[in-house]
């Protein structure tokens, strides 16, 4: 695929870059995102591996977003601003930052999310142990949305231990019917040596990821997934309000064909996997055609889309009355309330010097051991996110964790009013 040619803006960093040389580029892609920007850069900031560098592509946001970047910079020589003239896309943004990207390994992380504080450190090092060229955690969901939080995409999977994604079970993930949990979500990642010159699809507003990880398997990179639970995905009214129009839908259905026509023919995985999607590609495309002709009060095309698929009847009155059932409800979510909560290691006891640092009511969570990063883990990681991320959405958090354990419980969590650690483990 050709590299999107324009002219763009690069502010680079006036000092020196910090250690003997940047290790992991993090690229960030910016679309009027300055509400949630300064938190998602301080995340990055906030990494305890030291070698990175942050690469900010703002889309033509028109916001304040710019202003926060620069003022990023100016205290991180680490942080670069990239400007577009105009607006490209998520996939186009990212492939500038890839252009310009130094890292011998990237992670792709968005503009309104967090990460662990110790995420690049800890997947670095799996990646390095396991010896794969896309490395990804599982992804909890949070926001102030209702029921915005309270689970992870892998959860599903109970991940105990690493698991290789090969290309089929890849593929077939992103079919509602396969059992798997959406792996083209993830945000892996991504030894720079994969690429072999490969770039996301200028042409994708939405799926873009899911293309672009699947060409990269498809070229031989290996995909592992690790039971860590460390990237925070805020679900908010813009992300929640993406519809998937004909516009969008048409270029996704010719990128699926486009990558249909590189598959080796024969394999029966694969082809039923791209089968199957191609199937909800384009039963999507007809349903969305379908909504945009009630829209417009077109009746002759609402007409022949019905005679021609019947089925889309039942999805067309099902909307409508969701829509009706929204109208009448009001969000009646109950404002959050405090709540302090204590994270010791599961088996310990609870200190007797903590009095004055916590009260009688504080909520007592056990946090089992920290698997090292790429080995197994005693128990699923995903319940105990979940558990945090609901309980940050629900409550104003104070937090003290004992331990390495409970430090590493404490930056699974989104949001909090104070965060406390208390160093040493009782036993």
């Amino acid at each position: 695929m050709q590299k999107t040619l324009m002219p763009v803006t690069v502010h680079e960093p006036t000092g020196a870059m910090d250690g003997p040389g940047v290790l992991i580029s993090v690229i960030m892609s910016n679309y009027r995102g300055a509400r949630w920007l300064e938190p998602a850069i301080k995340a990055v900031m906030a990494q305890t591996h030291r070698q990175w560098e942050l690469i900010v592509v703002d889309d033509a946001s028109g916001d304040d977003s710019v202003a926060i970047i620069r003022a990023a910079a100016a205290r991180d020589t680490r942080i670069r601003l990239m400007e577009c003239p105009r607006n490209l896309g998520p996939a186009g943004a990212r492939n500038l930052a890839l252009d310009a990207a130094r890292g011998d390994w990237l992670a792709i992380v968005d503009s309104d999310d967090l990460i662990h504080p110790a995420r690049l450190s800890r997947l670095l090092a799996a990646a390095r142990y396991l010896d794969c060229d896309l490395l990804a955690d599982d992804m909890v969901f949070f926001g102030d949305t209702p029921d915005a939080g309270g689970r992870t995409l892998l959860q599903s999977m109970a991940l105990t231990a690493p698991q290789v994604i090969g290309l089929a079970a890849f593929l077939a993930s992103d079919n509602g019917g396969s059992g798997l949990p959406p792996f083209g979500y993830l945000k892996p990642l991504i030894r720079r040596t994969c690429l072999h010159g490969l770039r996301y699809d200028p042409t994708l507003r939405v799926g873009e990821d899911f293309d672009f990880y699947a060409r990269l398997l498809r070229h031989g990179a290996q995909f592992c997934v690790v039971p860590d639970a460390m990237y925070l995905y805020r679900r908010h009214a813009a992300s929640l309000s993406h519809r998937l129009s004909a516009d969008v839908l048409t270029p996704l259905l010719a990128a699926h064909h486009a990558l249909s026509a590189t598959l080796p023919a024969g394999d029966p995985a694969l082809d039923a996997a791209m089968r199957h999607r191609r199937d909800a590609l384009t039963w999507a495309l007809h349903y969305a055609r379908l909504v945009a002709a009630l829209k417009n009060r077109d009746a002759m095309t609402t007409t022949r889309l019905l005679l021609r698929h019947p089925r889309l009847v039942k999805p067309m009155w099902q909307s409508l009355r969701e829509r009706r059932q929204q109208g009448k409800t009001k969000d009646e979510t109950p404002a959050p309330a405090p709540l302090e909560l204590l994270l010791i290691p599961a088996g310990a006891t609870r200190p007797p010097d903590l009095a004055g640092q916590i009260s009688p009511t504080t909520r007592q969570i056990p946090v089992p051991p920290v698997p090292a990063p790429g080995h197994a883990a005693d128990a699923p990681i995903a319940p105990l996110a979940a558990q945090l991320s609901d309980l940050s959405s629900r409550h104003h958090l104070d937090v003290l964790a004992i331990g390495p354990e409970g430090e590493f419980a404490m930056g699974m969590i989104p949001a909090a009013v104070r965060k406390r650690v208390w160093p040493d483990t009782a036993t």
